[in-house]
């Protein structure tokens, strides 16, 4: 799926499952920052189905004048819930120690389950209609969110890492562009997207909490919102 100045916007839907079949399209969608959004763009959005946006950016990252202007008398809402603790300087006061890349979402998925329940529930409850989760890069963040959801439908595993290592690829060039104030080096570390951290995430998720669907039940969904999230994806 591309809308014009989204580097980064693609469907859950169509990825192979486990059993058999795919994933339900028009269903989930993730995105980079829809800040880049035009009328146009935001109004093809919504032609596709879009009617919830999830937004996964810490309070400071969001901008005046940011994309929820392009909302007024649409029918979509909006929810914001940061992923990373409230703010900024509540994540960075968790003094964490370095970690390799690829272990992110462990650090993450330990630190931040009252928002995970926040969100998860957010799209369980959602009405009818597109779901679009998103951070500032779709990378991190959104990858998290997505990996869990893919996870907890079924789908193969080599079709969630393509998943998430498509974010590299995605933005490698838009990262070029816009930030100049960065060494080669740095943005090859940041653009990285290692595909462990998805076998990573699972086996996290299976050491602790014997798979998502218990990881899901220990931050507090109920069996109702759980169902109600795989048939996001596999009704």
């Amino acid at each position: 799926m591309e809308v014009p100045n989204l580097l980064n916007l693609r469907e859950l839907g169509g990825l192979p499952l486990q059993s058999s079949g795919t994933t339900r399209l028009r269903s989930l969608l993730r995105a980079d920052s829809l800040d880049r959004l035009t009328e146009e763009g935001m109004l093809s959005l919504v032609d596709y189905g879009l009617r919830t946006i999830i937004d996964l950016r810490w309070p400071e990252e969001v901008r005046t004048g940011e994309y929820g202007l392009l909302l007024a008398g649409l029918p979509v809402q909006r929810r914001h819930i940061s992923l990373m603790k409230s703010n900024e300087a509540e994540w960075r006061q968790l003094r964490l120690k370095p970690r390799p890349k690829d272990q992110l979402n462990c650090v993450t998925l330990s630190h931040s389950a009252s928002q995970m329940l926040q969100i998860m529930r957010a799209v369980a409850h959602a009405p009818e209609g597109v779901v679009l989760f998103h951070c500032h890069s779709g990378k991190d963040r959104t990858g998290l969110v997505s990996t869990l959801l893919l996870a907890l439908a079924g789908v193969q595993l080599d079709a969630m890492v393509r998943d998430y290592t498509l974010s590299e690829e995605r933005l490698r060039e838009g990262y070029l562009a816009d930030r100049t104030d960065l060494s080669h080096e740095e943005i090859q570390q940041r653009l990285h997207c290692p595909p462990t951290q998805v076998i990573n995430t699972l086996k996290h998720l299976e050491m602790h909490y014997n798979g998502v669907m218990n990881y899901f039940t220990a931050i507090g969904l109920s069996l109702a919102e759980i169902q109600s999230l795989v048939c996001r994806l596999t009704s």
